[in-house]
């Protein structure tokens, strides 16, 4: 690592083995960090696992707070910090987000003289106290300003901050699960593990609530697809527990005559999950709202470079454009959704072109891609350039 890189201290309220999305960003990112000659270091939750990245853990906090503010004044002065860097969603630091929100006021008031970035993972507006209001609104727009760098994944935020402040820049996440490159030997495998005839068409998806009743009806008219559903168990079990496939995905399933064409695979390994996914002939993410860069289980299926069926997104997504890295289709349109699966499998030519472009796509998406435009940032700051959604053979993917 070179001596001269910029110092920076990441922020968070998630990190394994808390389980989150913005938990496993934060590892993956300080980890590719350490090989782009950034010094990073860590300000997380007590209890977090200090292997689940290379990035040194320089201090912990009890909970969110005003105290915890402090600290992390201390420990900027401690590390020699040029950057700190909080990852920021409404769901976080819930104890007092209050001091998350003005977090760079704190920092400036104690005229601590680095640059502050914060990544916003989305906008949704936190719990402050009862007739908040207007501040709700208020205090996220003033976290925005007030930062040095802005950083966000989906299109739609990009442009709600981007009316903000003009240091916002759309920068994507990576997957949080890695690449599994023997594709022949996965498919082999996977079917013979869940019993999936050679001659049937795997179709794969997340069992997540999220637009799998309209997967569901449209597996219904593909006779020959069979449906993977990774990480639930069938098991019905007791009320509350994790993992169980809740009664109205049963009763779907039923009413539909499909038991014996669904799989579960219970919860899995991140490398088993690359397993199941590269095994796949084809990836149906139908979210009813529309696909984002917000969403990790997208980002997962296409580091695979399976072909990718999902939902026309509320704004176009960089680098990924519908019909060359993925195929999209209406939100909550079951016979659309079919019509698209069935496009793929029975179009060899359409299978191979999804592929191809998913494979330029993950380069886009890459954690050292990700890293490196970070390391650019905190070098040059608001003087950075955008993003670049290309892939690595120079076609251009953006949408």
């Amino acid at each position: 690592m070179a001596a001269d890189g910029p110092r920076v201290l990441i922020v968070s309220d998630q990190f394994p083995p808390a389980k989150g999305g913005i938990g496993d960003y934060t590892a993956l990112l300080s980890d590719a960090l350490v090989d782009c000659d950034v010094r990073v270091s860590l300000f997380v939750r007590e209890g977090s696992n200090p292997k689940a990245c290379r990035a040194p853990i320089a201090a912990t906090f009890h909970r969110w707070s005003w105290a915890a503010l402090s600290q992390l004044h201390r420990t900027l002065v401690a590390t020699n910090a040029d950057w700190v860097h909080l990852q920021h969603n409404g769901g976080l630091y819930g104890s007092c987000p209050l001091a998350g929100y003005f977090l760079p006021r704190y920092l400036r008031w104690k005229r601590w003289p680095g640059k502050i970035a914060v990544t916003f993972h989305d906008l949704n507006r936190a719990y402050l106290f009862p007739w908040a209001g207007p501040l709700r609104d208020w205090v996220l727009a003033d976290l925005a300003k007030s930062a040095d760098l802005v950083f966000a994944a989906d299109s739609v935020d990009v442009a709600e901050l981007s009316s903000l402040t003009s240091t916002v820049r759309q920068v994507p996440i990576g997957s949080n699960i890695p690449t599994s490159a023997d594709e022949a030997a996965n498919r082999t495998r996977v079917r013979a593990k869940y019993g999936i005839a050679q001659n049937c068409f795997l179709v794969g998806h997340f069992a997540t609530a999220a637009g799998l009743d309209t997967l569901l009806d449209a597996i219904a008219t593909l006779p020959n697809a069979v449906l993977i559903l990774i990480g639930k168990t069938q098991d019905r079990g007791s009320p509350g527990a994790i993992n169980i496939v809740p009664d109205w995905m049963h009763e779907q399933i039923d009413r539909l005559g499909l038991s014996a064409r669904v799989r579960w695979t219970s919860h899995l390994p991140v490398n088993e999950v690359a397993r199941v996914l590269s095994s796949c002939d084809v990836l149906a993410l139908p979210y009813p709202h529309g696909a984002s860069l917000r969403h990790g289980g997208l980002l997962a299926c296409i580091a695979q470079a399976r072909p990718v069926i999902t939902t026309d997104p509320p704004k176009p997504i960089p680098g990924l454009t519908p019909g060359a890295a993925i195929l999209t289709t209406k939100p909550r349109d079951a016979i659309a959704l079919a019509n698209a699966i069935q496009q793929v499998l029975s179009n060899e030519a359409l299978r191979n072109k999804l592929t191809v472009g998913a494979s330029l796509a993950r380069r886009v998406f890459s954690w050292v891609r990700i890293a490196e435009y970070h390391g650019s940032a905190y070098r040059h700051g608001a003087a950075c350039p955008l993003f670049n959604f290309t892939g690595g053979s120079g076609e251009n993917l953006a949408g």
